[in-house]
C-alpha cells in the first residue's frame, strides 16, 4: 500500500509540475526570447504527459524500487530534454 501511495505521489507531482512549467513557459508574456511554436511544444508536453500516465500504470502493476528510481530518473531528464527536442524540431523543419 505505500508503495502504491508512494508512486502515485511521486507521478503526481512529476505531472503537475511538468504542466506548470511547461504551460508557464509557453504562455508567459514577458519572455524575452524567441517563444517556442505551440504546436510544437504542446506536442511534446502531451507527449511527456502520456509517459508519465504510462509510466504510473506500469509502477503499479509491476512494482519494485529500482524501477521506480529509474523511470522518476528517466521522466526528470525527458522533461529538461523537452526545450532542447522542440528547438531541434523548429530549426530543421522551420517552423
Amino acid at each position: 500500500m505505500a508503495f502504491r501511495l508512494t508512486t502515485l505521489v511521486l507521478h503526481s507531482i512529476v505531472l503537475i509540475m511538468a504542466l506548470v512549467i511547461g504551460l508557464t513557459a509557453l504562455y508567459n508574456p514577458s519572455n524575452m526570447y524567441a517563444v517556442p511554436s505551440q504546436s510544437v511544444w504542446l506536442t511534446l508536453l502531451i507527449f511527456f504527459l502520456i509517459l508519465t500516465i504510462v509510466s504510473t500504470v506500469f509502477q503499479l502493476k509491476r512494482p519494485s524500487g529500482a524501477a521506480l528510481a529509474l523511470s522518476m530518473l528517466g521522466l526528470v531528464a525527458l522533461f529538461f530534454f523537452i526545450p532542447v527536442a522542440t528547438a531541434f524540431i523548429e530549426y530543421f523543419l522551420n517552423l
